[in-house]
């Protein structure tokens, strides 16, 4: 090769991808997906991406890992090139082992697509994050700042994010010597101690996992309430125009805000980390 020739050679493509053991190198040839007990973490060398493609590994519940988005996402994943070199491949993280086998038989990944829905195991999968060390996209120790929406509130408080006026209440928060809290279910507004909301307002679970919302309005727009759910069919809310009382008094903890108005439009915002 000539002194040019060699000048115009683009550099190899390099990643920092974790090492595999004789072993995984043999199972990977028989078309089965690499485990291992015994890689301690997938960050302890770096190899190039000439020796294999960065494993992007999903481990959802497979609801989520088969749906429209994801799978869109994933193809897109999968027709990258870098060099010429495929870059990525992607290993879908069985619903059965997720839920029944240990995190050691779990597939290796150098990166990790994770997050909770129903029924996930949150705590194996943290737990299978500190054992391999994989790249995760999604904090799984932060996603439990999710079930709880004060804690939601707080810190986008902190960041300075501004947030509706609200009011939480928790029954369980009044001890047996504390003075009552003075409660007003009004139809045109709510009081809670201090803090007075005029409707319409919205009343929403702490838990985060639950999804049954509602909405109460005013006299002045006709009273009545609004419930929101999950999708069911086409229908994601359903109006109640005779029930105008809300939940406050039936023992569990809801936040309350006042509803921001839209005239109209459903807004829904998404957010994302650092990329």
């Amino acid at each position: 090769m000539s002194a040019r020739n060699a000048a115009d050679t683009p550099p190899p493509v390099t990643r920092p991808i974790s090492a595999r053991s004789a072993s995984q190198t043999s199972s990977k040839a028989k078309g089965k997906i690499p485990t291992s007990r015994t890689v301690p973490n997938l960050r302890e060398t770096s190899h190039r991406l000439e020796d294999r493609p960065i494993t992007l590994g999903v481990c959802t519940m497979a609801k989520k890992s088969s749906g429209g988005m994801m799978t869109e996402l994933l193809e897109r994943m999968k027709a990258f090139r870098a060099g010429g070199l495929l870059e990525f491949q992607v290993v879908i993280f069985d619903e059965e082992a997720i839920l029944h086998e240990p995190i050691e038989d779990w597939p290796l990944c150098d990166a990790l697509i994770a997050f909770y829905s129903k029924g996930f195991p949150l705590a194996k999968a943290q737990q299978y994050a500190k054992l391999r060390l994989p790249l995760v996209f999604n904090d799984l120790e932060k996603q439990e700042l999710l079930f709880d929406r004060r804690r939601v509130y707080q810190i986008l408080e902190d960041m300075g994010v501004p947030v509706p006026k609200y009011v939480a209440f928790d029954p369980a928060d009044i001890g047996e010597n504390d003075e009552p809290v003075v409660i007003d279910d009004n139809d045109d507004f709510l009081q809670i101690g201090g803090t007075r909301l005029s409707k319409p307002l919205v009343e929403k679970p702490v838990s985060g996992e639950d999804h049954n919302i509602y909405i109460y309005y005013p006299r002045s727009q006709g009273g009545g309430s609004k419930r929101l759910f999950r999708k069911v069919g086409n229908r994601s809310a359903e109006f109640f125009p005779d029930v105008s009382t809300t939940r406050i008094a039936d023992g569990n903890a809801y936040i309350y805000e006042e509803l921001l108005q839209t005239e109209g439009t459903d807004v829904k915002v998404s957010s994302r980390d650092r990329v």
